[in-house]
């Protein structure tokens, strides 16, 4: 739609992300995104890769984990659940 592309989206929330692949978010976030947050448990069962030449692969890991490996980008864990 032509209409969409002109939209921004300057603050990103993205729930579950241990589940996206890093291409399914990078959709997201290069759309003007100046505060990105990854909400998601790294324990948790990721995203499924059914091919079997990516299984391995870059693709089969979340952009969560990859930015959890990242000692220069900020992370903050939770404290207290309700």
């Amino acid at each position: 739609m032509p209409c969409l592309r002109e939209l921004t989206f300057p603050y990103v929330i993205i729930n579950e992300c241990i589940q996206g692949m890093e291409p399914d978010v990078l959709v997201e976030i290069r759309k003007g995104c100046k505060k990105l947050v990854l909400i998601g448990d790294q324990e948790q069962v990721g995203s499924v890769i059914i091919h079997p030449q990516l299984q391995g692969s870059s693709l089969a890991k979340s952009l969560f984990e990859c930015i959890l490996e990242q000692p220069r980008i900020p992370k903050m864990m939770l404290q207290m659940q309700y």
